[in-house]
């Protein structure tokens, strides 16, 4: 699995699917472990999970409920060694997890995007389109 460091930054999934096939993977992939997405202009899929309302009102304390964003881009790209392919982009923002819960809330936000990542590559795996992670 790729690790998600002290600044998480992004994790970049390579695989040898298509954009719209990974979009579609990566969305099925996220709403079954409980993520809600919206599609924003940009093309990006932000999602989210656990409870802003109990979020604030408990901060850090919201254990599992903690409210979590994952933003997602899916983007089609050509490699003239491979060909066709695509790079799924996750972006969790810390400070988000900072803002609503201290050091615990910035634990629940990497803890969240470990297991999304983990989650991901299992699933491309599985289904042979994972070429690599950085």
């Amino acid at each position: 699995m790729v690790g998600v460091g002290a600044q998480f930054g992004a994790v970049r999934l390579l695989l040898t699917c298509d954009g719209p096939t990974a979009r579609a993977l990566t969305d099925a992939c996220l709403r079954e472990q409980g993520w809600r997405g919206k599609r924003r202009a940009d093309g990006a899929v932000v999602y989210e999970r656990g409870s802003l309302r109990r979020t604030l009102l408990l901060g850090a304390l919201a254990g599992k409920r903690f409210h979590v964003r994952l933003v997602v881009h899916a983007l089609s790209v050509k490699n003239r060694a491979a060909g066709a392919g695509s790079v799924v982009e996750l972006r969790v923002g810390e400070h988000v997890g900072w803002a609503l819960g201290g050091m615990l809330g910035i634990q629940h936000a990497r803890v969240a995007a470990h297991e999304a990542v983990a989650a991901l590559e299992r699933e491309f795996s599985q289904r042979g389109v994972l070429a690599g992670a950085r």
